[in-house]
């Protein structure tokens, strides 16, 4: 039976072959004539790190989702416009943002334009504006935190400022109890400043004018067959039907 059907399928390609092939090469010119008249394109990339642990546990923190879908919105865009100093809708159409991972471990930043300094400035303008909006959810609780540590601190010196008496059991206790007060406080603030970190890098890829040519030849080969095949089997139904 499969050999049947391998031989009726040749049979199909040899009778339409010429429709298959001239769809095909129909496809493959339409999709490479507009990339060889393209200009290369540089993409430039930055990456934030995400502490995997502190998004789910530490109330009010961005998750990597809130961040991506933050990325989309006019005022982000029109902010890396002005930090990075060009155009806003310039931004709309070369920025990306991605999370990754399982849990999620990176947040990728990417910008495709023309010029490899503008990219690069975008990129970073981006991921630095991702930070600081997650700075910005956060900073009622780092301004709490903060406050907790100054307060635990101006304890331990006024127990210090105590003198014989920081040696008696009620006062090691007490103190023994703020320091532990001031080491929790210090790792939360710590947590709620380190959930996203971006080092200021950035990494560029050049894509030629040869290469997005060959992308879009591949993508018209592929799409140009399976049209060509389709129009080849209607064709042969509408020749059969005007037959019977």
């Amino acid at each position: 039976m499969a050999e049947s059907m391998c031989a009726r399928m040749m049979t199909f390609v040899k009778r339409e072959w010429w429709l298959i092939a001239t769809v095909t090469a129909v496809a493959m010119t339409v999709a490479v004539v507009p990339a060889m008249r393209s200009e290369p394109s540089v993409t430039a990339t930055a990456r934030i790190a995400v502490d995997a642990a502190s998004p789910g546990r530490v109330r009010g923190v961005l998750l990597p989702d809130d961040l991506v879908r933050e990325s989309s919105t006019e005022q982000f865009r029109a902010a890396v416009a002005q930090e990075a100093g060009v155009a806003a809708d310039e931004v709309a159409g070369a920025l990306r943002v991605a999370a990754s991972g399982s849990p999620i471990t990176k947040v990728t930043v990417t910008c495709t334009m023309s010029s490899q300094d503008t990219a690069e400035r975008v990129a970073q303008a981006a991921a630095r504006t991702l930070i600081e909006a997650h700075l910005a959810a956060v900073a009622s609780q780092i301004d709490m935190r903060e406050r907790r540590v100054e307060i635990a601190q101006q304890a331990l010196k006024d127990l210090a400022s105590t003198g014989a008496s920081a040696t008696t059991a009620e006062a090691v206790f007490d103190r023994w109890n703020i320091e532990m007060a001031l080491v929790d406080q210090q790792d939360a603030l710590q947590a709620l400043r380190n959930v996203y970190l971006y080092d200021g890098s950035v990494t560029s890829s050049i894509t030629s004018v040869r290469s997005r040519a060959m992308r879009s030849a591949i993508g018209g080969l592929v799409l140009g067959f399976v049209a060509g095949a389709v129009l080849a089997v209607a064709r042969e139904q509408f020749l059969a039907s005007r037959a019977a």
